[in-house]
């Protein structure tokens, strides 16, 4: 009988480990296909050019963020570079983006996983938790941003496990291993700088009372640590961290006045839950954008693909009494009600888990981070008009730890009630992003492009009858039967399916012998091109500045502390 059990416990956790393996890819694939990241997402202008930096096309960067995360999405780009022509850089730059947010994502997830061993979480409950998380709409939008937010999210647990294994073990050698990871993620962004020092002196300050000597050394350490990567941002910036240029952005002038904090439109959460209605309100911003899009920029935005061929079913059926159409506004109704939720949660979670009360609460650092930058510290940063400045994406990497303690605390034991939950969540989730949709066929027709360019292909054209295997690695048609049009989610509203080929207005470049560009105005001649081997045109990427030298030391020897701590826990808590 005990036999009995353990084997069926195997096969659950299996079962469990692959769900949360294809849910993360599912995920991945819905925000590469169905975002379109370089058409304008938010702040995208003002972080391209980290991205210009790296190629060479700049010598500053005129911004006060760090460094790394812009570097790993150029050096995936460097590395693709061959996939890249002068028609097709929306796409190209849009799928390393996902590529790269989503192999941090993975160590993250990773890195909770052992997190979550380390407090004696079960298997089971712990893939559960993850699964879930791939499913939490901040942290899908998270993960879908030319946003540094996702590299804190992938650090958070490995930092959180080696100062673990320092407070266990009270010395300089354990120390050095969360080091470098804490200073690229104090080095990234001034919100998640504030927001993470705020994190580990609540989660660690208990501790501090034992071996104050040791603690102080170390300090010292993080300290000059920080200062040394600081500095190198700086020169290259030309602001720090803690500097913000507001040189193109003057509406940011500003500062919040106290009456942010306390209105509340109330009747507004009813009958006009959506922008502009509430952005004077710190509470009304916070309810309506922690599972949704109140900014509209994101799910919501008309350069993406979600808002498009929606089923008005789940939307538009419903009335109360006085006729007013209620139910268009569902996906923001759960959003209030998520945050009402996890807010609820992280506070009964943190009552019953004391020792570890902050992961269950961590949004709330997000929270006062932003109203006190908000307010002005440490830099005016608040556009009275639109509030954005609360924007819950600026946290999202503290809603995916709360979140993934919470379901992980929850699923300590499971149930039909609790399975059912998920499931619910699950399909909330897609349905909030707009599925399933009435057309497919035409979202369809213009992501051919978008499917060829992604590192996962070959498995989309597997489960996609419309598509070969063959036309992931058919160069000719990758390069020379590329629809322009599909650079572009507006081209859906068109009545006409419609395709935008090579032409004398849209000429695809290539290079001769003496590397200058020249034109191919048609398909067969292009293809033609491509069989006597010449080289087509890139223009992005064909150089990769190298990663200032902190930078670089710091992130070498934060994958080495990664894979320690791999090594470490991996007898206890194994994956296999």
């Amino acid at each position: 009988m005990k036999y009995y059990y353990q084997n069926k416990n195997s096969f659950i956790e299996y079962f469990l480990l692959l769900l949360t393996f294809f849910s993360s890819i599912i995920t991945y694939i819905i925000g590469e296909l169905y975002f379109y990241t370089p058409n304008g997402a938010a702040d995208y202008v003002k972080y391209e050019k980290y991205l210009s930096f790296f190629q060479y096309k700049s010598e500053y960067t005129e911004s006060g963020q760090g460094l790394i995360y812009y570097y790993l999405v150029s050096a995936i780009s460097y590395l693709r570079r061959n996939s890249v022509t002068n028609l097709n850089e929306i796409n190209f730059l849009n799928a390393n983006i996902h590529f790269t947010n989503f192999l941090i994502y993975s160590i993250g997830l990773i890195g909770f996983y052992y997190l979550l061993k380390k407090y004696g979480f079960r298997k089971s409950s712990i893939y559960i938790s993850i699964t879930a998380v791939n499913f939490c709409m901040p942290i899908f939008i998270m993960r879908a941003q030319l946003k540094p937010e996702v590299l804190a999210f992938g650090l958070l647990p490995w930092i959180l496990l080696g100062l673990e294994n320092y407070f266990e073990k009270p010395s300089i050698k354990y120390f050095l291993v969360p080091l470098f990871p804490i200073t690229m993620v104090l080095s990234t962004k001034g919100s998640i700088t504030g927001m993470v020092s705020l994190l580990l002196f609540l989660s660690f300050f208990g501790k501090l009372k034992k071996n104050l000597l040791i603690h102080l050394i170390s300090f010292f350490i993080l300290s000059f640590s920080f200062l040394l990567i600081f500095n190198e941002n700086r020169s290259v910036n030309e602001y720090s961290v803690l500097e913000h240029n507001l040189s193109n952005e003057p509406q940011y002038d500003n500062s919040a006045d106290f009456d942010f904090l306390t209105t509340i439109h109330k009747w507004d959460f009813y009958y006009f839950p959506i922008f502009p209605y509430h952005n004077n309100s710190a509470i009304g911003i916070t309810l309506l954008d922690s599972y949704g899009d109140y900014f509209n920029v994101y799910t919501n935005y008309d350069a993406n693909l979600f808002i498009y061929e929606k089923n008005d079913l789940f939307f538009i059926s419903f009335e109360d009494e006085d006729q007013f159409n209620f139910g268009q506004f569902l996906p923001e109704y759960f959003s209030i009600l998520f945050t009402f939720i996890l807010f609820f949660s992280g506070f009964y979670f943190s009552y019953k888990n004391k020792n570890n009360f902050i992961y269950y609460l961590s949004p709330l650092i997000g929270v006062f981070i932003l109203i006190v930058n908000a307010f002005g510290f440490p830099f005016n940063n608040f556009d009275p008009l639109v509030g954005d400045t609360l924007k819950t994406t600026y946290y999202s990497f503290l809603t995916g730890l709360t979140f993934i303690f919470i379901v992980a605390s929850v699923f300590k034991k499971i149930n039909v009630i609790k399975i059912f939950f998920l499931i619910t969540l699950s399909l909330i989730f897609f349905v909030v992003l707009g599925f399933p949709k009435e057309d497919k066929s035409k979202i369809n027709f213009y992501l051919d492009e978008k499917i060829e360019l992604s590192v996962f292909c070959p498995l989309i054209a597997t489960s996609n009858v419309e598509k070969d295997v063959s036309d992931c690695f058919n160069i000719q048609k990758k390069v020379c039967e590329y629809n322009i049009l599909s650079n572009n989610a507006k081209e859906i509203l068109n009545e006409e399916l419609e395709t935008l080929e090579i032409g004398t207005e849209n000429p695809i470049l290539f290079l001769d012998n003496n590397s200058k560009t020249f034109p191919i105005n048609s398909i067969s001649e292009c293809k033609n091109q491509i069989k006597l081997g010449t080289e087509v045109y890139n223009p992005l990427f064909n150089n990769l500045r190298p990663l200032p030298i902190i930078n670089l030391l710091n992130l070498i020897f934060s994958l080495f502390s990664i894979l320690y701590l791999i090594k470490i826990n991996q007898n206890k808590y194994n994956l296999n």
